[in-house]
């Protein structure tokens, strides 16, 4: 289960200050790590994930690349909540391979993709990039992350003139929520970011396959209607 706060940060000089600040509701910031990030999500020709109610991911960092499947965020303002698996491509598997889920290494992941997609290939719904400022949060006086936080600059499809500015906090395994609630108010009373109820897939679905809304939408409906 993934569990972060989301924001959007307004303008480049809170951006540029939020990187720097060292202490955050309580939560000491370590050393800033930036990181560029390529991410593609992927589809059958059919939109089997996004029919179900999940995406699909393939990030590539650097030489890692890792495909992530996560369903639709249940979003309460800021705080989303959302069920996620992992598979690493490994060094051997080739470039292509994120397309092909028989070609993933042996994971629940992997499985659970083979169930959604019946072994189809998939293609590209659209891609985005990020320029990450990722630092990690521990409790003053302690030493062990309870969170990572991301200030993030991205760029959507092709357009790679108009960035936008992004923070999420999310929960690592000693973190509780309990540690992001107090962020998330310091956060909005302070530096004046806005809570964002969408994730960037759906922001980049709006941007680069509106035609695909209304299978979103319903898909939405659908959930809620069941729960």
């Amino acid at each position: 289960m993934e569990i972060e706060a989301k924001f959007t940060v307004l303008d480049i000089q809170t951006f540029k200050q939020l990187a720097e600040v060292d202490e955050l509701a309580g939560l000491r910031l370590g050393k800033v790590r930036v990181k560029l990030v390529h991410d593609c999500y992927l589809d059958t020709a059919q939109r089997a994930f996004l029919h179900a109610g999940y995406t699909c991911r393939l990030r590539t960092v650097g030489e890692v690349r890792i495909v992530t499947l996560k369903s639709f965020a249940t979003a309460t303002g800021a705080l989303h909540q959302r069920q996620e698996l992992e598979v690493q491509l490994t060094a051997a598997t080739p470039g292509s391979a994120g397309q092909h889920v028989d070609l993933w290494p042996g994971s629940e992941a992997t499985s659970f993709a083979r169930e959604l997609s019946g072994d189809q290939p998939l293609g590209l719904l659209f891609e985005l990039r990020q320029e990450r400022h990722v630092r990690l949060a521990t409790r003053l006086g302690g030493d062990q992350a309870v969170a990572e936080v991301s200030i993030d600059l991205v760029r959507f499809g092709d357009d790679a003139t108009v960035p936008a500015y992004e923070l999420e906090v999310e929960l690592l395994p000693g973190g509780r929520v309990a540690d992001l609630e107090p962020v998330i108010t310091e956060l909005i009373e302070r530096w004046a970011v806005l809570p964002e109820s969408t994730s960037k897939f759906e922001r980049g679905l709006a941007l680069c396959c509106p035609e695909l809304i209304s299978a979103l939408a319903e898909n939405r409906t659908q959930t809620r209607s069941s729960e």
